[in-house]
């Protein structure tokens, strides 16, 4: 059995649901929260997670809606993991971060912060069911430079019901404000099954929408320092995701808590979604072992994510077949139409084909 280098915390709790959001959560309470850090305790010791990592991720819900009382507990569950990490990373909400608990973080070896930021416009946090503001945002990170927090990444969400271009023209124009966050995501937003907007039928945006938003983001972000490294991430020099990038270059994880997942001598878990099982000591709720077919799909579908793309050779020492030999055919009229790339031996997407990477990987499968 292999000994995956990167661990992935899910902390479920939240104090407000945001109208978007599919992922495991529950309202917080700070007894179920004192259960949970017990639980996961159990849980780190049985999947040999108690032992140093390269990288560790910690996100949710929020991990933030922790107590600066839990969040020391949870810190010291994971010294260990973080001992020797190369980064260690906890999402946060704006508005529950204190001076108290950035320090806290920065004691127990955090290297990066995700802040939750998603808009900078009052109306649109509004909407979405966020509970800051851009002075939230403005304190928080104070608190984090002032506490030594070497990296500060930004999450945003775009195509929000309401949102005008000229909404996203402002958030971008005042992420100039914030010359020490060296990392964005930009996502756009996704109607998810029992999410409150899926229930509203809220109108989405069209794909001329967005891929107008998409060059705009693109050449603003590259005039602040920001280069595209993957489909929804930018990062200026030395400040990708390291933690993100084992999930796109296919690599195996561990995953604790309530609705984590982890991927493991190819094999993928889910563990349980309710909180109330978990509890109860049930752990995973579903496993499958990924064959040889999928590993290989999965190698390109998370490789042309990635700007630097999936390398032939790499491709042809790990499986022991060449990519061009099993996916040649289908590729052959995407590369005709400059969609896809092959230059030094590997296989990219171009910023056009980034644009129709769904139908590209669709086809392929």
């Amino acid at each position: 059995m292999s000994s995956p280098g990167s661990l992935y915390v899910h902390i479920p709790f939240c104090k407000h649901i945001c109208a978007y959001c599919d992922f495991a959560k529950v309202f917080y309470q700070e007894k179920w929260a004192d259960d949970y850090l017990e639980r996961l305790a159990e849980e780190l010791k049985a999947r040999d997670a108690l032992r140093p990592f390269k990288t560790v991720y910690i996100g949710g819900g929020s991990p933030s809606a922790l107590n600066e009382r839990q969040l020391e507990k949870l810190l010291a569950l994971l010294k260990l993991p973080v001992s020797r990490s190369i980064e260690t990373t906890i999402e946060v909400n704006p508005e529950d971060l204190s001076e108290s608990k950035a320090l806290l973080m920065r004691k127990a070896g955090v290297s990066r912060v995700s802040l939750g930021v998603q808009t900078f416009q009052k109306k649109l946090l509004e909407r979405i069911g966020r509970h800051h503001d851009l002075e939230t945002v403005h304190r928080a990170v104070n608190f984090l430079k002032a506490a030594g927090i070497p990296r500060i990444s930004f999450d945003f969400i775009y195509g929000l019901p309401d949102q005008t271009f000229d909404d996203f023209k402002a958030d971008l124009k005042i992420l100039e404000q914030f010359p020490e966050v060296g990392h964005v995501s930009f996502y756009t937003l996704i109607l998810e099954e029992h999410t409150r907007f899926y229930h509203e039928h809220i109108q989405m945006k069209d794909d001329q929408w967005l891929i107008e938003a998409q060059q705009l983001l693109i050449v603003t972000l590259e005039k602040m320092g920001f280069r595209r490294y993957e489909v929804s991430n930018f990062a200026k020099s030395g400040e990708k995701s390291l933690h993100n990038l084992v999930y796109w270059h296919n690599q195996h994880y561990i995953g604790v808590g309530c609705g984590a997942s982890g991927y493991i001598d190819n094999l993928r878990y889910d563990n349980t979604r309710s909180l109330t099982q978990y509890l109860k000591n049930v752990t995973t709720a579903s496993q499958t072992r990924v064959s040889y077919e999928d590993q290989m799909f999965e190698e390109i579908m998370l490789g042309l994510r990635l700007v630097e793309g999936v390398s032939l050779t790499a491709f042809e020492a790990r499986y022991g077949k060449s990519l061009i030999d099993i996916y040649g055919d289908k590729l052959q009229k995407y590369l005709s139409a400059g969609l896809l790339v092959l230059e030094n031996n590997t296989l990219k997407t171009s910023t056009r084909g980034m644009d129709v990477l769904d139908e590209i990987l669709l086809s392929l499968m």
